[in-house]
């Protein structure tokens, strides 16, 4: 009896080395959002670094995510990159056209980068879109008064 276990023990050892996550395939798509929660905690955090590589791994696995073209925006914003921002904001814009969020990003980005005309098209599109939102219907007019007193 002895020996029995004496042998299961020997065969069974080697089995310890191994990594399980390694056997078992990943879900693309619950990696990227874990991912994805990770980097909105970091970026909350101020580790805005960490949030973009996080963001990044994100992407590589799920490209046409608009959440995580949205977060990258985000946290470029926060870096003061908005070439960067107006790149990734303008994608989650064409990935999820019908979320508000997109659109307001992209209208102030528009807006900040001095594309004026796309900013007031983005705010259009975000009116015809949810026309109860007071704010875009003030941050659309504040905008037609500034282009007007530039004309």
């Amino acid at each position: 009896m002895r020996l029995r276990l004496v042998l299961l023990i020997c065969a069974l050892g080697p089995l310890g080395d191994y990594d399980v996550r390694a056997q078992v395939p990943q879900d693309p798509v619950l990696v990227a959002s874990r991912l994805l929660v990770r980097g909105m905690t970091r970026s909350f955090l101020g580790d805005l670094e960490g949030a973009t590589q996080l963001f990044d791994q994100a992407l590589r696995l799920q490209p046409e995510d608009a959440a995580i073209h949205g977060a990258l925006a985000g946290t470029y914003v926060k870096l003061g990159d908005l070439a960067q921002a107006t790149f990734y904001a303008e994608r989650a814009l064409q990935l999820a056209p019908d979320r508000a969020e997109n659109i307001t990003l992209v209208a102030e980005l528009r807006e900040a980068t001095g594309d004026g005309v796309g900013s007031l098209e983005a705010y259009d599109q975000l009116v015809a879109l949810k026309p109860l939102r007071v704010e875009a219907h003030v941050a659309r007019a504040r905008l037609l008064s500034r282009l007007e007193q530039r004309v």
